[in-house]
């Protein structure tokens, strides 16, 4: 899932941080900012296929079924985080790629897209991204029920 369309959205990412910031919105420029957002990305499996639902939000569910023979969910913060891990039903997930990511084009890494996968028979269930910030005590999540 780290293909053409993903790297578009990132591309659209940065230009949506280049309009916060030309419109004297908030913009991060500690080198190492807390985690201030964490969203659903994508969710991907070869019954499903790819459902991408972008950086901003994701929906309480997928509309696609992703039963099959593996499920990977893709997560997107702003900010560094000390730990992150995924969950699907509770079972634990591997970490299989983190991509860094430079929203503005200043050489510092603002954000992070992780891929879960989940190599088992499932029926889907309820998949859990959790970050917690590094240099703030908080933990932040992200959800969506996989039909």
């Amino acid at each position: 899932m780290n293909s053409k369309a993903f790297r578009e959205a990132v591309e659209a990412a940065k230009a949506e941080l280049k309009a916060q910031k030309d419109n004297g919105g908030p913009v991060l420029h500690a080198p190492a900012p807390k985690v201030s957002h964490i969203n659903v990305y994508a969710v991907v499996s070869p019954n499903g296929g790819q459902e991408i639902y972008g950086f901003n939000s994701n929906p309480l569910s997928t509309a696609n079924d992703h039963g099959g023979n593996w499920i990977q969910c893709i997560t997107f913060q702003i900010g560094y985080d000390s730990s992150h891990f995924g969950t699907l039903t509770g079972n634990k997930m591997t970490n299989n790629w983190s991509e860094p990511i430079d929203l503005d084009g200043d050489r510092v890494i603002d954000a992070f897209a992780h891929s879960w996968l989940y190599e088992a028979p499932s029926t889907g269930g309820q998949f859990v991204g959790t970050v917690y910030s590094i240099n703030i005590p908080t933990q932040w999540t992200a959800w969506i029920n996989v039909r």
